[in-house]
């Protein structure tokens, strides 16, 4: 009875390494590559990108008064440009 198993289990190990070699082989052929040849035609080409990110200042200034006091109105909102010397408020 054992050497019957032992039998058995030796040739499942051999049809199973022949199967693994026969896959790997057929595998391993390089397969043939088609080409599609078209005519060449004119037309226009798109230049467009897409990005993702975040739009920070270059520079970043602290407003101070040099003396205490309240702000009746302000003329520029977040986001807008200012140059040097405008009046913020």
């Amino acid at each position: 009875m054992r050497k019957i198993l032992k039998t058995l289990v030796l040739l499942g190990i051999g049809v199973v390494f022949i199967i693994t070699f026969v896959w790997l082989w057929s595998k391993s052929k390089p397969k043939e590559t088609y080409y599609e040849i078209v005519e060449a035609e004119q037309g226009t080409i798109e230049n467009t990108s897409v990005a993702t990110g975040e739009v920070a200042p270059r520079d970043e200034v602290l407003i101070k008064p040099q003396i205490p006091g309240i702000i009746s109105s302000v003329l520029k909102e977040a986001g807008d440009f200012v140059q040097e010397g405008d009046v913020i408020a």
